[in-house]
């Protein structure tokens, strides 16, 4: 290793410094014990693949007969009730304005939640009815029909 000073140029040895090159396929040289340990279990982790790592202590060891079509469907069909949640979760939170919580309003929109149930069962009534008087017609034509495709030969008069 060459030192510049006053005097000009001198040349030392010091131990490491003939190495052109930093070890860069190392992660760290300089490393603790406990770090290369983690190290060296994030690496074995990493050539597993992720479907067969598992926190259940219960499934190791186990083999999952199950095929792949169906492990996938099955995680397709959580994710989609994640993102179901998800999505509840961000519609009530979107919905939440200035002024809407004040009690004024919450009376107000009670009272109308009310008075819709009240429309909602009266129209099923309403419907109900109509539908039995329509029936009634129905049969009543249905009678009146049958009756004038009946030839009367007797007349009690």
């Amino acid at each position: 290793m060459g030192i510049g000073h006053e005097l000009g140029y001198s040349s030392i040895v010091v131990p490491g410094a003939g190495e052109s090159t930093f070890d860069a396929f190392e992660a760290n040289p300089f490393a603790t014990s406990k770090q290369r340990q983690e190290a060296e279990v994030h690496g074995l982790l990493e050539k597993l693949q992720p479907e067969s790592i598992s926190l259940h202590v219960d499934s190791v060891g186990k083999i999952d007969t199950a095929s792949k079509e169906v492990r996938e469907k099955e995680e397709r069909e959580l994710a989609e009730q994640a993102i179901d949640k998800q999505r509840k979760k961000d519609k009530k939170k979107r919905n939440k304005m200035r002024g809407k919580g004040k009690i004024g309003r919450e009376m107000e929109n009670k009272t109308h939640q009310v008075h819709e149930q009240m429309r909602e069962k009266n129209k099923l009534l309403y419907k109900r009815e109509y539908d039995r008087y329509k029936m009634e017609q129905q049969t009543l034509e249905e009678d009146i029909g049958f009756l004038d495709k009946i030839e009367t030969k007797f007349d009690p008069l």
